[in-house]
């Protein structure tokens, strides 16, 4: 069996590479071998690999970006800031390809808006036993993803509210729209809490309201849904 016939169970891990040798190739292969493999496995796939892993003839950068789209997941190591791995993340946002996003935990904070308020597995450097927890949790997102369940991206979250703008509508639809809006974003910033959160804080008082906050959250965002699902239809009827 060819590389090319296996891609379509093999995660794409996107991470700064550095150059051989140089601590960000180190850090990089840290995350690659004892996260993202683990948990492409654990999810069902056959492997995760980044680009320098893929023997293919051709340029590396449409290589990179068939992978991205054709695959069935990527796995996002944003340590670093690097421009390159932001740009395909948001390559994989427009192709509606399963994302899960990594970052060492003392860059969290400096996580660009676009992409802060997406779940985000956090990771510290040296502590191996945060590795192996973040392939657990990495995993379980995997497993959701392909299964349907993923978190809608910036951009699919955008092009269905524009959808929804298109549906004429009186009043009550225009104020149930702006209400799915602010729930949406609060759902979002309590499902980061939720992922980032370390796991010996999944049995704290705070961490125990922010899961039932989540639940609140949800039923009620299921059901404007609901409304303005019904409100979509009598408009066309």
């Amino acid at each position: 069996m060819t590389e090319e016939s296996t891609a379509n169970r093999v995660a794409f891990f996107v991470a700064r590479i550095g150059g051989a040798g140089s601590e960000a190739r180190f850090a990089s292969d840290l995350v690659l071998h004892s996260i993202a493999k683990p948990a492409a496995l654990g999810a069902g796939l056959n492997d995760a690999q980044r680009a320098d892993e893929i023997d293919l003839p051709g340029r590396i950068t449409d290589t990179v970006i068939n992978r991205i789209i054709d695959g069935p997941a990527v796995i996002a190591d944003l340590t670093g800031r690097n421009p390159n791995v932001f740009y395909e993340v948001a390559i994989a946002h427009a192709a509606r390809v399963p994302l899960v996003q990594l970052i060492e935990a003392s860059e969290l904070e400096e996580l660009p808006f676009d992409v802060d308020d997406q779940n985000t597995i956090q990771y510290e450097s040296g502590d191996y036993t945060t590795y192996v927890a973040a392939a657990e949790r990495a995993s379980t997102q995997l497993k959701a993803a392909l299964e349907g369940r993923a978190a809608a991206s910036p951009i699919i979250t955008a092009r269905q509210f524009k959808a929804l703008e298109q549906v004429p509508s009186g009043e009550e639809t225009t104020l149930m729209l702006r209400e799915l809006t602010r729930m949406s974003d609060r759902l979002r910033r309590v499902e980061k809490h939720l992922g980032s959160a370390p796991p010996e804080a999944a049995a704290s008082s705070i961490m125990h309201e922010s899961l039932e906050n989540l639940e609140r959250a949800t039923l009620v965002s299921n059901l404007a849904a609901g409304i303005v699902e019904a409100l979509q239809q009598s408009s066309f009827e």
